[in-house]
């Protein structure tokens, strides 16, 4: 199986490309790793995982209005599909069609709705449904556990 987009690509939103320099020390960050054959080769960040398992890239540093150097980041799977693959519309969100949040393989890559993207997540990781009343609780696997507080 591979990953097939749902939607046609958008035309238009905004749209970023990496300089040269940019796109050399971001393809020479990324590990090509299968991880699910069935999805290809995802491209896996080497350094700069934060905590919630997304890379962000370094893109450079900007002078604020009050002169100081601040450093600017984005998503990597929010740089590279805009890089490879096109504009994100304004109110969309780019999706990991292969549900792993350190990839930015752009063929594995979606511009996507919000609100689309909640419901995917919910379809592809219903463990992650558990509510802190869950653990707390001790309530058992499948069931309500509305009914059993």
């Amino acid at each position: 199986m591979t990953l097939t987009r749902t939607h046609p690509l958008p035309t238009e939103g905004r749209r970023d490309l990496l300089r040269p320099d940019q796109l050399d020390r971001l393809l020479a960050s990324v590990t090509k790793l299968v991880i699910n054959p069935d999805h290809g080769e995802c491209w896996i960040a080497t350094k700069h995982l934060e905590e919630g398992g997304y890379w962000r890239f370094h893109l450079g540093k900007k002078e604020t209005d009050d002169g100081r150097l601040v450093s600017v980041k984005r998503a990597a799977h929010v740089v590279t599909y805009m890089h490879f693959v096109g504009p994100i519309p304004p109110g969309w969100i780019v999706d990991h069609m292969c549900s792993n949040k350190a990839c930015c393989n752009p063929d594995h890559l979606e511009a996507i709705k919000e609100l689309e993207n909640l419901q995917r997540a919910h379809e592809r990781r219903p463990w992650k449904r558990h509510n802190q009343y869950e653990t707390d609780h001790h309530v058992q696997p499948g069931s309500d556990w509305r009914h059993q507080l």
